[in-house]
């Protein structure tokens, strides 16, 4: 029998519903099958602020910091679902804020051998700020948590979670590094810190690894200025994948382009995007848990004809985007197959075809 969950899954991205922000929640992964990264020696389930010793008090508005993840060679692309940053005052009070945005970066980075600044931190593939205008608040309660599975970010390979301070609300400015603020971004107060792990911006030098770089010739900014690794967490998940199958049929506007994006993970946004054909025109969707390549109308259709919805309208740019959360309890490994047909006249026997897509669940 075949399941009804494809037919549930596709009537949810018709239906699109909304989207929650990012928001404080707690700090361990919210699934206990996600994996989690980090890098401070504080225990998983930490709660509080380790201060005053665990403040970074010299990071200044506009400056970032972060930390490196390494993948275990050959582990699959991962879906980044959470993020934590911890954000403390000196005093251990909890009435101060900031405004952050997260910066995620792909590949190894570069380290400096002489002690001077990062060679390359590799791709940057998401800036929070700059590609969605979102931004987080912390606050210094110690370990803030966002949920950002709204962003699809995939990461194959080693990755940098980084967060740059917009604004420290409590103390606007830039402060001088030597006093600077008692609310700021918080260590694991471990009084070291590991070489070739955290990064920092500083304003001046660019990225910096600062268990090594100095201020002119005095001694390395931690333990220094600061006593331990950045607390920064992420929780991942194994994410799915999409291919092009091509074997679409030109209409008024050439092939029809169908797209589908996003790691078909539980809660994931997985936008399915056709552009290129006909404006308010209708066009139908074939959905399979199969290939069949069928012959049709000088073209082919490539899923098997398990699901087929009708009359979805392209708006005024010739095209649609569907999108809402995946559903749970889909298998590892299934296939489906996406195809888009559309009545066009200038289509060879009067219907354009897009192109397949096949989306594989991890």
């Amino acid at each position: 029998m075949i399941s009804p969950r494809p037919l549930r899954l596709f009537a949810g991205l018709i239906a699109a519903s909304a989207w929650l922000a990012p928001s404080s929640a707690a700090q361990a992964c919210q699934d206990t099958n996600d994996t989690f990264w980090k890098n401070d020696v504080l225990t998983q389930d930490f709660v509080g602020t380790q201060s005053p010793s665990s403040v970074a008090i010299a990071i200044c508005n506009t400056e970032a910091v972060g930390t490196s993840f390494r993948a275990t060679p050959g582990a699959p692309p991962q879906y980044l679902k959470q993020v934590s940053v911890g954000f403390a005052h000196t005093a251990d009070q909890t009435n101060f804020a900031a405004r952050l945005s997260m910066e995620i970066y792909s590949g190894t980075i570069t380290w400096s051998q002489t002690a001077g600044p990062i060679q390359s931190m590799g791709t940057k593939v998401f800036d929070q700020k700059a590609d969605t205008g979102d931004e987080f608040v912390v606050t210094s309660t110690g370990i803030n948590t966002f949920d950002v599975r709204q962003y699809n970010l995939v990461l194959d390979g080693d990755f940098v979670v980084a967060f740059r301070m917009l604004e420290n609300i409590s103390f606007p400015g830039c402060p001088d590094a030597i006093p600077g603020t008692p609310a700021n971004f918080m260590t694991d107060s471990n009084n070291s810190c590991t070489p070739e792990l955290n990064v920092f911006d500083e304003k001046f030098a660019g990225w910096i690894d600062p268990a090594t770089w100095q201020f002119q010739f005095g001694s390395p900014i931690c333990p220094q200025y600061f006593g331990g690794n950045f607390v920064i967490r992420a929780c991942t998940t194994d994410a799915g994948s999409w291919t092009d199958l091509g074997n679409g049929l030109a209409g008024s506007f050439g092939i029809p382009n169908l797209s589908g994006s996003g790691p078909l993970t539980e809660g994931s946004l997985n936008p399915l995007v056709l552009s290129d054909t006909l404006p308010m025109s209708s066009t139908f969707v074939f959905l399979g848990l199969s290939s069949i390549y069928l012959p049709h109308k000088g073209g082919v259709i490539v899923p098997s004809i398990d699901f087929f919805f009708m009359n979805l309208k392209s708006n005024a740019s010739g095209g649609w985007s569907l999108a809402a959360p995946w559903p749970g309890g889909l298998p590892s490994g299934l296939e489906l197959f996406w195809q888009v047909w559309i009545p066009d006249p200038a289509a060879i026997l009067g219907v354009s075809a897009s192109n397949a897509v096949m989306s594989i669940t991890p």
